[in-house]
């Protein structure tokens, strides 16, 4: 007897995509915690600028450091502003803020990633032409 039994899956209903809320509804409740991390992230980067900006040639990153933490400090003023006067108008300045802080960030960023690799393959060439010369041997 050469029986088969077939099965046939039911396709499951298509469920619909969870609706998201409407804009600004939840924002009001993320923005105390945004703003406590973009106030702390701020004033990280103003220090941190401040201490590039000891040396006259590393103040050319300090000094861009230093205005993006101030610009971070802004938004995170005008956001407090927007959500306690509910004024939604603010928040285009907030977010221009923003932008700036992410921007300068980003440059400064790959500007250090390129540098260090720089640094890198400058210390390994160093490093292997004074071993193939023989400075080292006491080393190794």
């Amino acid at each position: 007897m050469d029986s088969h039994l077939e099965t046939t899956a039911t396709p499951e209903p298509a469920q619909a995509a969870p609706v998201p809320p409407a804009p600004g509804a939840y924002a009001p409740s993320l923005i105390p915690p945004l703003n406590g991390w973009a106030t702390f992230l701020g004033v990280l980067t103003i220090i941190g600028g401040a201490m590039w900006c000891v040396g006259i040639i590393t103040a050319a990153i300090g000094v861009p450091l230093i205005i993006a933490g101030v610009k971070l400090l802004k938004a995170v003023s005008l956001s407090k502003e927007a959500a306690g006067r509910n004024q939604q108008q603010l928040l285009g300045e907030v977010f221009a803020n923003l932008n700036s802080y992410f921007k300068t960030n980003g440059i400064i960023i790959v500007i250090s990633i390129g540098l260090s690799l720089i640094l890198l393959a400058l210390g390994i060439a160093f490093g292997l032409s004074a071993l193939l010369q023989g400075k080292l041997n006491h080393i190794f």
